[in-house]
């Protein structure tokens, strides 16, 4: 299932990256997919699901802007304070990123546990929403 996946992250161009020191995240600049290997093999692919919903999302990029303007503007940018919306944003970014990853699993016939798949995304998904949360107070700071 993970060669599966692997397979659809070359057909997009992107690069595969495997090992236990980077987080799970897309470089779409680079377009550049990075797994950590620590996790069982069913997280990786959970994970890797997740990352490939960014690759979805964000393949038309007019639609992705005109959705995510404020998003896309500054997600790069060092800044000391972004909007409130930017992080709304992001959290909602996130959250469909997840909700991709279970169609590209159907998409590539991958048996997928919905109910563990669902438990791992919400613990993520919550963690993005207290991050944005603290960062928005100037708790990171």
């Amino acid at each position: 299932m993970l060669k599966r996946l692997e397979n659809w992250v070359s057909k997009q161009g992107y690069i595969l990256i495997k090992n236990n020191k980077v987080n799970d995240s897309v470089d779409s600049q680079n377009k550049i997919v990075y797994l950590n290997t620590r996790s069982k093999i069913e997280k990786q692919i959970f994970s890797l699901l997740h990352e490939c919903g960014h690759i979805m999302t964000r393949k038309n990029k007019k639609k992705f802007y005109k959705e995510f303007a404020v998003l896309a503007d500054l997600e790069e940018k060092e800044t000391l304070r972004k909007p409130l919306h930017f992080y709304v944003l992001e959290v909602e970014d996130e959250i469909r990123a997840w909700r991709y990853g279970i169609k590209l699993a159907k998409k590539l016939n991958i048996p997928l546990n919905i109910k563990k798949y669902n438990n791992y995304s919400d613990i993520y998904i919550m963690s993005y929403m207290i991050h944005s949360v603290d960062i928005r107070r100037g708790n990171l700071l």
